[in-house]
């Protein structure tokens, strides 16, 4: 409700046009806040069972599940995957988003199994099934935002999994290097199976030095300059490099935000070089600072801290396994947010909608057979 309060602030008095950024408004945070409103609304109904959990995980998981088979069914007709892959979605990286979200429910599955010798699904092979399915998809979908945003995650859960497993020194010691190792092996191939990672070191230099050239305002039309090592620069990572360096300096020259809308980047560029072909700078954050300043982005990290917090507070009170859903769920997405730019769209309502479902889940009900620590049985502590 603050942050919400603050956007009307920057499009009345800070905006030089408050009738387009109302209108901003209305179409990208009154569809994210209704999103929210109904995952509250469908969590709120989890009181008897978890069956109606499950269906949301078997609607969710169906995703990872159909892109894998697409692909397979590919192959095996001769056509073979493309270099980038979309199946089923509009884009690529569309299948990662919703990767990040069933991911959150296989780490909670696993977690909450070790702490309590029972998980969302029934059988621990099922999770173990959704891990392999997840990380092939996002594998097929190359890309590299994606591949980042599950490795962290997964290194949070090992981490939290190391904390909680009741094993000898020595077993925790074969943990760690059996996690390593898996690790090493899930880069090596998203790395070999992405060839733009291969460029990413000798471009960073050259796409930091925003000063010395101008060809990221437009790569299409300007040919960048060669790299660190005299090769060619990947221009993905030449373009998002550069303008997360020039979004920073947005944000530090207008502290109290512009405008509330997706663009308010490009126009910035645009009033200062005269043209502009990008629409966001593709760090979450920046954008968001770009339009409604420190203030707002103070007040959006402290909603989403404030989920994480609830989240591990009623998983470790209430010993509700949606406390951990929403604790993976926002943290994958605050993740993301670091290095793309998904505080918007679709993007931004799928996340409002499971973070709600979760915080409401996770006040509402408990797997079969668990208790609270108030010791009253469906009623969580928190």
């Amino acid at each position: 409700a603050l942050f919400l309060a603050w956007t009307l602030i920057v499009a009345v008095f800070v905006s030089d046009s408050p009738g387009a950024s109302l209108i901003e408004i209305k179409a990208e945070w009154l569809p994210a806040t209704l999103a929210m409103l109904i995952g509250l609304g469908v969590g709120a109904q989890m009181r008897d069972d978890d069956r109606l959990g499950r269906a949301v995980a078997i609607g969710l998981f169906s995703h990872p599940v159909v892109q894998v088979f697409f692909g397979l069914a590919l192959i095996i007709c001769g056509i073979g995957i493309p270099s980038e892959f979309s199946g089923i979605m509009d884009h690529r990286a569309n299948v990662t988003y919703i990767n990040a979200i069933a991911l959150a429910f296989l780490f909670a599955d696993l977690l909450y199994r070790m702490r309590l010798g029972r998980g969302f699904t029934r059988d621990p092979r099922i999770a173990m099934f959704g891990l392999a399915i997840v990380a092939t998809s996002s594998i097929l979908a190359v890309t590299r935002n994606g591949i980042v945003t599950i490795l962290v995650m997964s290194i949070l859960f090992a981490f939290l999994a190391l904390s909680a497993a009741r094993i000898s020194r020595t077993g925790k010691i074969v943990a760690v290097l059996s996690f390593l190792v898996l690790c090493s092996a899930y880069v090596f191939v998203a790395i070999k199976s992405d060839p733009r990672w291969q460029r990413f070191l000798a471009t960073a230099p050259v796409a930091w030095d925003i000063d010395a050239h101008h060809t990221w305002v437009d790569s299409s039309k300007y040919l960048p300059p060669p790299a660190a090592d005299g090769g060619r620069v990947d221009v993905s990572a030449f373009e998002r490099i550069a303008w997360a360096r020039l979004g920073s300096r947005f944000v530090l020259e207008h502290p109290l935000g512009t405008e509330i809308s997706r663009n308010a980047f490009k126009h910035l560029v645009a009033a200062k070089y005269g043209e502009a072909y990008m629409g966001h700078c593709h760090v979450g954050y920046i954008d968001l600072a770009i339009s409604v300043g420190f203030p707002g982005l103070a007040l959006w990290l402290a909603f989403i801290g404030s989920m994480m917090a609830s989240g591990w507070r009623t998983y470790r009170g209430g010993r509700s396994i949606w406390g951990l859903i929403l604790f993976f769920t926002v943290a994958g997405y605050a993740i993301r947010c670091g290095i793309d730019s998904i505080i918007r769209d679709h993007m931004l309502e799928e996340f409002m909608f499971f973070a709600g479902l979760a915080a409401a889940a996770a006040r509402s009900t408990f797997l079969p057979n668990s208790t609270s620590t108030c010791g009253h049985k469906g009623q969580s502590s928190d």
